[in-house]
């Protein structure tokens, strides 16, 4: 009975065979018979060849598995998703036991039209292999496209823009959401007619855009001066930028303090 239940060596992988000679069974036994000082004695073959028995496993399951990771994921996000197995997977010869198929987590923050999904095969709760499935993956989400040209500096207006489903294989990074679109907006780079809207294109609210007119605001020993100045770089509220005063050669460090104004900095 103790020798029926003993472990000696690890099977080998579907398709491999391991020869073990009498030697190598005579150390492998006594090192784990040790504790029971069991004696042994051999006859028979000089060596052993040891194969796992096998059986070959319909993949479907595992595809799907797979699929439902992605559509799970993705539909969520997207107004509509559609998952097609880019190219076959061929029947796999597994170990004889309970079979389970776990997906490896992925970061699906940027989606791409050819997406590869690893799944991790489990026998008998033991990881055996790992199999890499690639979909065709097409879905759209809405997004905003200008319905006309507009400049940079341009405020941006209703009218400008509109929501449309886009496949995602052409959606910049970073597209537009509907808050953007919020208050008084405009336009840092141009935007083409067509063309879908991302967050670099767009000012925040309130957003000072180069070559803007703007109040200046010089405060020194309890005085204040406001004069009209053209911004030099782009800021939001709270950031620094240079203005040149009307008249004046040189331009001056400021910070935007609101909408279309700005301190001198150094000024109390």
């Amino acid at each position: 009975p103790v020798l029926e239940a003993l472990r000696i060596a690890r099977a080998p992988r579907i398709g491999y065979a391991e020869r073990l000679t009498r030697l190598d069974l005579d150390q492998l036994i006594r090192t784990r018979l040790a504790a029971a000082a069991v004696k042994t004695q051999w006859s028979g073959a000089q060596a052993v060849r040891l194969q796992s028995s096998g059986r070959m496993v319909d993949t479907r399951p595992l595809v799907e598995t797979a699929r439902n990771y992605l559509l799970k994921e993705l539909g969520t996000r997207f107004q509509m998703v559609d998952i097609e197995l880019a190219s076959p997977v061929a029947d796999l010869e597994l170990p004889v036991g309970a079979l389970a198929f776990k997906v490896r987590t992925m970061d699906l923050k940027h989606v791409y039209p050819r997406m590869p999904v690893w799944v991790d095969i489990h026998v008998d709760q033991t990881a055996y292999r790992s199999v890499l499935v690639t979909f065709i993956v097409k879905a759209s989400q809405p997004v905003y496209v200008a319905r006309r040209d507009l400049p940079e500096g341009s405020v941006v207006a209703d009218g400008d823009v509109e929501l449309r489903n886009e496949d995602i294989s052409v959606v910049p990074n970073d597209p537009v959401a509907s808050v953007d679109l919020g208050g008084s907006v405009r336009t840092k780079k141009p935007l083409s007619s067509g063309q879908i809207v991302t967050r670099s294109h767009l000012s925040q609210p309130g957003m000072i855009i180069r070559g803007d007119l703007v109040k200046l605001v010089l405060a020194q020993g309890g005085v204040v001066i406001e004069t009209l100045a053209m911004a030099q770089q782009d800021a939001a509220i709270g950031q620094a930028l240079r203005v040149k005063a009307e008249n004046s050669i040189d331009a001056v460090a400021a910070r935007v303090v609101s909408p279309g104004v700005v301190r001198a900095e150094g000024g109390q």
